[in-house]
């Protein structure tokens, strides 16, 4: 796995029913990767198999209590796959009513 030069990119700041109304699309190499985030949150990232490498290079922290993973702003974090990709993201109530949702990082597999 390598991870792709791609900085965090906030893609989302604002109330909850717009966030899951919209359709979102990145960039990744040679693709464009098309989603909703009700696609994102299926994939928990303590479900996801050999994570140690990202978790390495990345400022998250687990969460045992609820089995979570979590950003540096406390926002729980998913993965997406997309053909040779494993897209990261994090995503959650920042403030009452107020959602962000956050490319962290995309990595070649």
């Amino acid at each position: 796995m390598n991870k792709i030069n791609i900085d965090r990119r906030l893609l989302f700041d604002g109330i909850e029913d717009h966030l899951f109304d919209e359709e979102f699309c990145i960039a990744v190499e040679n693709i464009t990767v098309k989603f909703i985030p009700d696609e994102i949150i299926s994939g928990r990232f303590n479900e996801l198999q050999n994570k140690q490498e990202i978790i390495d290079q990345s400022d998250f922290s687990e969460n045992s209590t609820c089995n979570t993973w979590t950003s540096e702003d406390g926002l729980t974090i998913y993965y997406y796959k997309v053909d040779a990709y494993l897209l990261i993201f994090s995503l959650g109530e920042f403030q009452p009513a107020r959602y962000k949702f956050y490319l962290e990082s995309v990595w070649r597999l």
